[in-house]
Formats: C-alpha cells, sequence, structure tokens
C-alpha cells in the first residue's frame, strides 16, 4: 500500500506526480538536519527529528482520503499537526530519557514546532492548556484542547490496524539521518498509540508549568532554540513539498569590495580623501575585532558608510571561513523601500566582478520586500515565480537586502511566513542602516533582542549612521575608531551651519521670508512635516514663482510611488538649481545634494539627517545652510512635530535645543557640533522613553507566548509594530495615467479573472512590484470622497480610484492627489 505525502495535480485536475510519504519524510528530515548545520549539534538532532514526525498524521486513512478526493471529515479528521507534534514530543522524551540525547526543554519545542508547522505561533496556555489529564479519555481534560485530544483518539483507533506499514516508513524514512538520532533509534509506534500519546501531552503540560516558572532564566535562549528548529522544518517541508532543490552556494571572493573601490574611487578631493580615510579605518578595525559579535559604524552623511561597512562584514567573513565555519550571509536591513535600490544597486555593482554574477545573480544578491520583484535566474533561465518567491522570502542567498519590517518581523515574529528564515540568521552578518529610524520607545526591546541573537546564535551586528542612538547595553566596537577620531570625522566635514529660528511663523509669513533668501542659481530643499502643508507651500510658491523659470519638484506619500521615483531619478540626473518641496521621505538614504535645506522643527535625529541632502559632496564651494523654523499650528490643533512625531521626542528635542540656541530662540550651530547636540538629545529621549511595553514584549518572548490568549493580559509577541498599522487605512490603487490604466486592465484580466489560483499568484507576483507603484495609502474617509470604492467588495483590501487622467481633478500630475484643507486630521 502506497501512503503518499503529496499529489500534484495541473490546472485541470490531472495528477502530475505523486510523493510517499516516506520520502517526504527522509528529504525533510535531511533537510532540516543541514539548514541547522552552523549551529550547535543538539540543534540539529531536534531538527532532524522533528523533519522525521512532522507528517506522523499524515498516515491516516483520513488524510489519505482528503488527498485523493480534496474532502475534508466532517469532524476534521483529516487534520494531521496535532497528532504529529504528539507524537514528536513522545520520540524526543523517548530519545532523552534513554540516551539523554537532547536538551531539557526540547520535548516541548518540538511539540511546538511541529504542531504549527502549516500555520503561525500561538502562546503556551493555548498549545499545552494548564490542566494534567485524568486519564486516557480526553473528554476529561476542560480547555482547549479538548477537541484535538479528542480527535487524537480517534486517529489512534484508525492507525492502529496500520502499525506495520508507519514503522516501516519510518524507518525507511530515518536511513537517511541514522547519525543524527540515538543509537538503535526505533519508531516505537506500538508505544505511541497504546498509552504514549496521552502520556506524552501528560508530560508536555506538566513540562509546560515548570516552564513558566523558570523561563526569566533561560527562556531567551529557548524562544532562540524553539524558532531555530521551526524554521528550519518549515523551509525544509515547504522547499520538497514544491521539489525545490537548494543549489551549492556559489563563492564570493573576500577582496571583492577592496577592488570595486580601487577600481572606481581613485579621485583626489577633499571628499574622497575623507571616504578613503574612512574606509581604511573600518577595514582594519573589523578585521582587528573579527571575534566581536556587536558593532557600530559612526560617521557623516556622505562619508561612504554603506562601502566601508561591506568591506567591514567581508573581513568578518573571512574569518570565520578560516575559522573552519560556514561562510556568514551578509544581510543589509533599511528603513524605507525607497533606498533599497539604490544600495542594492552598489550591491549588484560590486557582485558583477565575480564570474558567474550575471547568469545566476539570485544565488549571489537577493532583495526582498513587499515591493520587490520577484525573480530568481539559474544560469541565465528565469525561475518560475512560486520558486522564486520561495528564495526570496527564505533569504537564500549570500547577500540579502531587505527591510526592517522584514527583519524584525524574522527576530521577533510570529507568523510561520517570515519565520522560515530565522535559521538564516544563524552564523550571520547583520548591516542595519540608518539604524536611528527604529522606534525609539522600542530601543530597550531592539537592543536586547540583537544582544541575544550575537550571544545565542552568533549573529555579528554592525549599527550604521550619522545619528547613533545608544540602546546596546553590552561593549560594541565602534569601527570608525574612538570617541576622539569620530568627532574629528565630522569636524573634518564641517559643511554646514544649522541656523535654527524657533519664533512660530504663519505659512504666509514662511513663504515671504523664504523668497526674500530665494537666489535662483542655488538649489533648495524645504522639508515639511505634513503633506497638507507641504502642498500648500508648493503651491504658493507655484503661483509666486510663476515665469521665473524655476526648476520645482515635489515629493510626498501624497505622490504615488512610481512617479516619486522617477521624480527623484530625475533630480540627481539635472545639473540645473532645483527648488523641491518635500515631506519627511526624502531624509534617509534618498541621494540628494542641494546648497540650503529648510526644514520645518523635527525630531533632531531627522533635523541631521535633513542636514545630510546639503553640500553633501562639499563641491560648493561655501558653507551650506540648514534653516529649521517653526510654523503657527493651526487654531486648537497641536504643533505638527507633537502631532507626526509623538510629543515624548518633541519635548526632548525642545529641550536639548534650549541649550545650544541663543536666549532659547535663535541661533547657529556648525556640523561639527551635531555628535554632541544628537548624543545630548538621545540621552533626554532615554530619559523620557517608557521601557513598559519593551519589557513586556520581552518577557512573551522568554515565556513563548506569541499571540493572546490563555491567562494573559500583558501583550504578546505579535505585539510589536515597526510600522502601526491604522484600521481606517486602505490601499488605493490610482488610475493616473496611461501605464496604471494598463496594469489596472491588466490586473482585471489576469488577476481577479483568472479561476486557476496557481496562475492567478503567478500572474500577480510577476508584475506586483509595477503593480504597488500606483497604490497609496489612504483614510477610508478620503477614499470614499474621492469617489473610489473597494475593488472586491471588500473594505478592508484594494479599492480603486476610476478614470484619473493628467487634467482630472483628483490627481495632480505634481502634488498626486486631491487634498482639502478640511481634511488635515486624515493625511497627517
Amino acid at each position: 500500500m502506497n501512503v503518499l505525502s503529496h499529489i500534484r495535480r495541473d490546472a485541470d485536475g490531472n495528477v502530475v506526480s505523486t510523493t510517499l510519504l516516506a520520502t517526504h519524510l527522509q528529504a525533510v528530515a535531511n533537510a532540516a538536519r543541514a539548514a541547522l548545520a552552523s549551529g550547535d549539534e543538539t540543534l540539529q538532532r531536534l531538527g532532524a527529528l522533528a523533519g522525521l514526525t512532522h507528517d506522523f498524521g499524515k498516515f491516516t486513512s483520513y488524510f489519505q482520503s482528503y488527498l485523493q478526493t480534496g474532502m475534508s471529515h466532517p469532524k476534521g479528521l483529516q487534520q494531521h499537526a496535532f497528532i504529529s507534534a504528539l507524537y514528536a514530543a513522545f520520540t524526543a522524551y523517548r530519545a532523552q530519557k534513554e540516551h539523554a540525547w537532547l536538551s531539557a526543554w526540547d520535548p516541548l519545542l518540538i511539540y511546538l514546532a511541529v504542531k504549527h508547522h502549516h500555520g503561525d505561533f500561538l502562546n503556551l496556555d493555548l498549545d499545552v492548556g494548564r490542566q494534567f489529564m485524568r486519564g486516557p479519555d480526553p473528554l476529561a481534560i476542560s480547555n482547549a484542547l479538548a477537541d484535538p485530544l479528542d480527535r487524537t483518539s480517534q486517529q489512534i483507533q484508525d492507525l492502529t490496524p496500520r502499525l506495520t506499514i508507519v514503522e516501516q516508513a519510518l524507518l525507511e524514512a530515518a536511513s537517511v539521518v541514522q547519525d543524527w538520532l540515538p543509537p538503535d533509534w526505533q519508531p516505537n509506534v506500538a508505544a505511541f498509540l497504546q498509552y504514549g500519546w496521552w502520556q506524552s501531552f501528560d508530560q508536555l503540560v506538566k513540562d509546560a508549568r515548570v516552564y513558566r516558572r523558570t523561563a526569566e532564566r533561560d527562556g531567551h535562549i529557548q524562544y532562540i532554540r524553539l524558532l531555530g528548529c521551526f524554521s528550519a522544518l518549515i523551509d525544509a517541508d515547504k522547499r520538497d513539498a514544491a521539489q525545490l532543490e537548494s543549489g551549492k552556494r556559489p563563492v564570493v571572493p573576500t577582496c571583492i569590495v577592496d577592488d570595486y573601490v580601487y577600481r572606481n574611487f581613485s579621485a583626489d578631493s577633499s571628499m574622497a580623501n575623507v571616504r578613503r580615510g574612512l574606509y581604511e579605518q573600518v577595514t582594519e578595525r573589523a578585521s582587528a575585532h573579527a571575534r566581536a559579535g556587536l558593532f557600530t559604524l559612526t560617521a557623516p552623511t556622505g562619508s561612504g558608510k554603506t562601502l566601508s561597512a561591506l568591506a567591514a562584514a567581508m573581513q568578518l567573513r573571512r574569518y570565520a571561513v578560516e575559522q573552519g565555519r560556514m561562510a556568514p550571509r551578509i544581510i543589509y536591513a533599511m528603513p524605507f523601500t525607497s533606498i533599497i535600490d539604490q544600495n542594492a544597486g552598489v550591491l549588484r555593482s560590486v557582485l558583477s566582478a565575480v564570474d558567474g554574477f550575471t547568469n545566476n545573480e539570485s544565488q549571489y544578491l537577493l532583495v526582498h520586500h513587499h515591493l520587490a520583484p520577484v525573480q530568481a535566474q539559474r544560469d541565465g533561465v528565469e525561475r518560475p515565480v512560486d520558486e522564486a518567491l520561495m528564495l526570496q522570502e527564505a533569504w537564500d542567498s549570500e547577500f540579502i537586502v531587505t527591510t526592517y519590517v522584514q527583519l524584525f518581523d524574522t527576530l521577533l515574529g510570529y507568523r510561520n511566513r517570515a519565520l522560515k528564515r530565522f535559521h538564516r540568521l544563524t552564523n550571520a552578518i547583520l548591516i542595519l542602516d540608518e539604524v536611528q529610524s527604529l522606534p525609539a520607545e522600542y530601543w530597550p526591546l531592539i537592543g536586547k533582542v540583537l544582544e541575544l541573537a550575537a550571544r545565542a546564535s552568533n549573529v555579528q551586528v554592525i549599527l550604521m549612521t550619522a545619528t547613533q542612538p545608544r540602546f546596546l547595553t553590552a561593549e560594541a566596537v565602534e569601527l570608525a575608531g574612538d570617541e576622539k577620531e569620530v568627532a574629528q570625522r565630522f569636524t573634518a566635514l564641517d559643511r554646514v551651519d544649522l541656523h535654527v529660528d524657533l519664533f512660530p511663523l504663519s505659512i504666509d509669513a514662511f513663504v515671504d521670508a523664504f523668497l526674500d533668501e530665494y537666489d535662483p542659481q542655488q538649489s533648495y530643499l524645504l522639508i515639511f512635516n505634513t503633506i497638507h502643508t507641504s502642498i500648500e507651500v508648493f503651491q504658493r510658491l507655484q503661483q509666486r514663482l510663476d515665469g521665473a523659470n524655476a526648476y520645482m519638484s515635489y515629493l510626498s506619500g501624497n505622490v504615488v510611488p512610481a512617479m516619486r521615483r522617477e521624480r527623484v531619478d530625475s533630480l540627481r540626473a539635472t545639473t540645473q538649481p532645483v527648488l523641491i518641496v518635500a515631506t519627511q521621505v526624502v531624509e534617509a538614504g534618498v541621494d540628494l545634494d542641494v546648497h540650503v535645506v529648510y526644514r520645518e522643527l523635527a525630531p533632531l535625529d531627522a533635523v541631521v539627517q535633513s542636514a545630510g541632502r546639503c553640500n553633501r559632496n562639499n563641491t560648493r564651494g561655501r558653507r551650506g545652510a540648514v534653516r529649521v523654523f517653526q510654523l503657527q499650528p493651526e487654531s486648537g490643533r497641536r504643533p505638527s512635530m507633537e502631532v507626526v512625531y509623538k510629543r515624548f521626542k518633541a519635548e526632548a528635542t525642545m529641550r536639548t535645543l534650549r541649550k545650544y540656541v541663543e536666549d532659547e530662540q535663535r541661533g547657529m550651530i556648525r556640523e561639527a557640533e551635531l555628535p554632541k547636540l544628537v548624543t545630548d538629545y538621545f540621552q533626554a529621549l532615554s530619559e523620557q522613553i517608557s521601557s513598559g511595553d519593551s519589557s513586556q514584549i520581552w518577557q512573551a518572548v522568554s515565556e513563548l507566548n506569541f499571540a493572546p490568549g490563555g491567562n494573559h493580559e500583558r501583550l504578546a509577541v505579535c505585539d510589536f509594530q515597526l510600522i502601526t498599522e491604522y484600521p481606517s487605512y486602505v490601499n488605493l490603487f490610482v488610475e493616473c495615467n496611461d501605464a496604471a490604466a494598463d496594469l489596472w486592465a491588466w490586473y482585471q484580466d489576469d488577476v481577479r479573472r483568472e479561476p486557476d489560483w496557481r496562475r492567478r499568484q503567478e500572474n500577480y507576483l510577476r508584475r506586483k512590484a509595477e503593480f504597488h507603484g500606483y497604490i497609496l495609502s489612504v483614510h477610508r474617509k478620503r477614499a470614499l470622497a474621492l469617489g473610489a470604492k473597494p475593488a472586491d467588495e471588500d473594505v478592508d483590501g484594494l479599492w480603486y480610484l476610476p478614470g484619473v487622467g493628467g487634467d482630472h481633478a483628483y490627481y495632480d500630475p505634481m502634488t498626486g492627489l486631491a487634498y482639502h484643507p478640511e481634511d488635515v486630521a486624515l493625511m497627517l
């Protein structure tokens, strides 16, 4: 009798291929063990055992019938994860008792990993419960697990006549990982079917009670172990189900960044000398401190931090290989999708010198965020979209460029989809760019998580920025040198003066003051806190400068992403003076260089990032000027800095600025003083940050409480969110030009109306990045006021604004989506 794990059918329902369950268990056990090869040996054993047992429940006739017919059992008896988790715990307990082969909490961890291998994590109370079993009758349990236990008892009866088939299949599967199993390992299925299943559950309940009492001591380490095992299991499971083989990892020469810098940056100028000096210092210190786990790289904007950090990572990678370890993957994370393409382009240029890169780019470099194109290739041939997506989400490459959202959804996550790459972090090198942009209220938590990753998973972390927040409690190596050397780098690049004026201005007064200073031969960047204000100022300047032939441009979240990208590229390419009105979307990583920056009062780290767009390359022949101003709030409203950036940041900013400006209202600060200014600001900020949420989530990590439930009223791991999601906002597709209209027609024909879900998914993924280039996040009330409608009769999904042309009142070609002053609250 053939017991199957998978049946693959074509779009017409015809069987294309099948996989024996024994073959699947064997493949997953081997792959899960191999995925953990860079970790400790005990975790590899746990991975092998999890792979071997994870689909035990598929041996039932209920699942085999479901596989053949697609019809679920009325009582859900085809479900296989829970009984498989009990069998996994049963085998782990035996291995632990008879051979001391696993660590203390491993039976509990393998139970959780297998139980959720098709879903997201919950919490310990829901997974195990708090009551002991009173006997083999699951109905004696009065908790949320009574139904799963009842189903298990019926599945046990179904499996009993199949005992021989099950044991033979498990022995066959185990043969490939025999070295990673206890000596003379046997499936012991008879014992499990007789009493072992409920005895194991009883022991799990007892262990969970003890674990809750001791979680504070070593629970964070168990969190790392659980996610490592879970990640290796689900990645191996999904790959085998998709018949996707893991390729051999390519070799990247350690000198690849050095060679690139030598070929491309040999010019002799003040900025070139500054960048060369930083590069040499960073690589030298990385080599000297290669055993360290935590690093910072603090240097002025425009001083070449990106290439310096990559060179440092290659030094750390070289050292790891020399020590006999696997070459660490390099994961480069940034706060915004708008700057990822720019940095990925740098890496692509660096790696292009490697033989084989052009035809196998995805083996060397993957870009992963929600708007990234889904593509991968092997030997010059594009791989199917579903395979490319799997590789992309699993970070199966040497260099991964991603966002903070993707990274921390993995480090502090609970979702199956994000956690399948957790094992890639082991022995990896993380470069966190613009680290000051991480939410200040989570700094205590983020610092602890990064230190835990360094300690428990051998992760090496490089925190990179011009304004370094101090959220690490452990000692970190500063790659740019000691405190004096770092300060000297800012002094050497004393390119701008920060002019602060805290006297509130009306918008009319600001426009008048700006035009009094305006010089058509200079470039300007005006940054405002809200879209409403930025549009109002832009429109007034347009009217006042009409006929002056000024090259004016506008950038904000009110313009669809596709047009924003085109606009930034155009601004970077032009040689004529420009006048740019923008919001904070331009602050971090957007490579603009102007003579003068006007910045509405904002938190000081944002002000310093804005200053990085001024006289960036120090080639203007005179000092740049950054003018910080404060606008009067509208009647009855709070200042925009408080609304947009939160009150505690506004208070810390004002406390710090008053130390630096004359009579606490006006003053000038040189660029060389900015490091001290920012240090004082971060100190003031740390005194005002409440660690309550961070402490609760950190405790939830140790207690393995990933989601709300049970008796817990405290926050869970799932409550950690880098980006606040507003339920009143919708994703609005704006048909603002011919390209958008073509995309919307494609979406209707090839996605919504495609009956086969596989083809539908493939069609969507192929053009997802293009499609999202015309989507804005807007308040539902505003979408309705503009005449938009839900695209799929789902008010929480995609919305559509139809019939919008270049001259349509609802979308302005320059400032974007229509905006009315009475909607201020909806636009902040």
